[in-house]
């Protein structure tokens, strides 16, 4: 009964999207697939994936978590094989704010130390 009452709103949430949005734009359409295959993963993973050891709020909760720790790993394995000039114009797709964002190597690298010299050094 849940699991059809699950498929039924996915389906008709999935059909308002395809049906009611703006096709125009490439960008949007992307996103749009995306959204939606996470969605459905989702939903797949609380239907399938194993309840794992935690029980309260409810197993669902946590299938849902392991779905998007699955999601996260598959999208790092992607970024992976990417070269960084590809990398950044996703990010800077995802959230144009870092199109001018830079990292000052100089300031972040100053108290650079081995882990045997602080091994040393403490005792």
């Amino acid at each position: 009964m849940a699991r059809s009452f699950v498929y039924n709103v996915a389906c008709l949430s999935n059909d308002w999207l395809l049906f009611f949005r703006n096709e125009g734009d490439v960008q949007d359409n992307i996103w749009a697939g995306m959204c939606c295959v996470v969605f459905f993963f989702l939903i797949i993973s609380v239907l399938a994936f194993p309840n794992g050891p935690f029980t309260r709020p409810h197993p669902a909760v946590w299938r849902i978590v392991f779905g998007m720790s699955v999601l996260y790993l598959l999208g790092l394995l992607f970024l992976l094989f990417q070269s960084y000039k590809t990398v950044n114009g996703i990010l800077v797709w995802i959230d144009p704010s870092l199109k001018d964002f830079h990292i000052d190597m100089d300031k972040v690298c100053q108290d650079v130390r081995t882990e045997s010299d602080f091994i040393r050094n403490s005792f």
